[in-house]
């Protein structure tokens, strides 16, 4: 017998029983790392990633998430939680209205598409979703924080953010389905900010009162340019009137509509930031095509960071903070922020910016660790698990399904990958393979080394 030999054959027992379970767990653990690296392959190889296509996994990614989306929102509704939320829980009350909308703008788009795409139809397996969707946005025991601002005429006065998302839901929800059952509502609510937004002084309204965001009063524009034909109204008029909030004395030093406004002079508060620009240039080609390319240029020029590591929006402009926090930017490192670089993607998708979504696309997926049925791991641990645990994933979706407007021509893709997909790649599939080939190691080990003792 070889002296190697003879040490397995007296090494402790406990060591013995243990090595099976181990090596079961090694594997286990190199699979559950593996099949992310594989999805992330999948997305790289997929010829709709960073195309007006989009990339296949949205279609797998809505199909898991309709049914547990449907299941929240029921319950949070049926608990009536927007009743019982503090005022000052801003994600508690605005999240779970703001996920569920880019959840119905999701499925509409997807809805739109399904049989060229080849796929089945969203409807079919989540009309539930839509409808729970839908009635959270609409629901007024969901307006309760906003009833504290404003009073008894929440839906007549300023207000803009609830409004606008109050329409953009009605909007989806009679896309995706036909209905016309909440008509009335929409045309009440468009007309009324179309009024609001024309006697305002400076082309602005407020979301809460003194808190005037910009971006928000550009998704309400282009929400009323996309409600105009469901009405039977041409609100062109109005949208090139409009542009004023935006422009001139109201834009910010980079010529960028800021962050933070004055509501009755229009005068930026706080100047553009990458999570506001990204989140605008998603409305203004439906709303201004020709003005959404210069801003896109402009962002683009003092916002957009590209190097070995990663490719994303920053923050704030180049030469600005690197390394910072607050609840609209979410984390931001090295300069690009997290909320700036997922909006961005929908931004770069709906200008037909591929030369930037393509990756960003992938970051997403490399970044969000895609898990076996299509969740999104990252965005789900992120999101307020309670009042908006689909949030992170509601809108990964969202902005990957954004199409360009048609007015846009698209930029061709140049396919290289930043630095940080490789490594998301070198983790996943290289670490995975380590674990699951030390795992065989480990439960096979005393089936060898009984072998080798015979030998002898």
């Amino acid at each position: 017998m070889s002296k190697s030999s003879q040490l397995i054959k007296n090494e402790p027992r406990w060591r013995t029983v243990l090595r099976k379970p181990v090596g079961i767990l090694g594997i286990i653990a190199g699979i559950t790392l593996m099949l992310p690296g594989l999805r992330l392959v999948q997305v790289i190889a997929d010829p709709g990633t960073g195309s007006a296509h989009g990339m296949g996994y949205a279609w797998t990614l809505h199909q898991n998430l309709s049914p547990r989306y449907e299941t929240w929102a029921r319950w949070w509704l049926e608990q009536k939680r927007g009743e019982v939320l503090s005022i000052d829980n801003i994600a508690g009350t605005e999240w779970p209205l703001f996920g569920s909308v880019f959840f119905l703008e999701a499925t509409e788009s997807l809805q739109s598409r399904w049989k060229a795409a080849g796929e089945t139809e969203p409807l079919a397996y989540g009309r539930g979703a839509v409808e729970a969707a839908t009635d959270l946005v609409l629901h007024p025991s969901s307006a309760a924080w906003v009833k504290q601002h404003w009073g008894e005429n929440y839906l007549t006065h300023e207000n803009a953010f609830y409004r606008m998302l109050v329409i953009r839901a009605i909007i989806a929800h009679h896309h995706i389905t036909g209905s016309t059952a909440h008509v009335d509502l929409l045309r009440s609510q468009v007309e009324g900010l179309v009024r609001e937004i024309d006697a305002s002084p400076a082309g602005l309204l407020d979301d809460y009162p003194n808190q005037c965001f910009p971006g928000d009063i550009a998704a309400t524009i282009a929400a009323i340019r996309r409600a105009g034909p469901i009405l039977g109204a041409d609100y062109d008029a109005f949208i090139a009137r409009s542009l004023r909030g935006f422009t001139g004395k109201n834009a910010g030093k980079l010529g960028l509509p800021p962050y933070f406004a004055v509501r009755k002079t229009g005068l930026p508060m706080d100047d553009s930031r990458g999570c506001s620009n990204s989140y605008l240039l998603i409305s203004t080609p439906v709303a201004w095509p020709a003005q959404a390319k210069d801003w896109y240029e402009l962002y683009e020029k003092h916002f957009w960071q590209n190097d070995w590591l990663t490719a994303g929006w920053r923050e704030f402009p180049h030469g600005g903070e690197n390394w910072y926090f607050d609840v609209d930017a979410g984390p931001v490192m090295d300069g690009i922020g997290f909320a700036a670089a997922a909006f961005g993607t929908g931004a770069a998708r709906m200008n037909g910016r591929f030369d930037h979504s393509w990756p960003l696309e992938v970051e997403t997926i490399a970044l969000g660790c895609p898990m076996p049925g299509g969740r999104l791991l990252i965005p789900r641990l992120l999101s307020k698990a309670t009042d908006a645990p689909f949030l992170g994933e509601a809108s990964v979706l969202y902005c990957l399904t954004r199409t360009p407007a048609a007015e846009v021509d698209s930029v061709p893709v140049r396919k290289s990958l930043p630095g940080i997909v490789w490594a998301a790649l070198a983790v996943y599939l290289g670490i995975g393979s380590w674990l699951i080939w030390r795992g065989v190691q480990r439960l096979f080990r005393k089936v060898a080394n009984q072998r080798s003792e015979t030998s002898f």
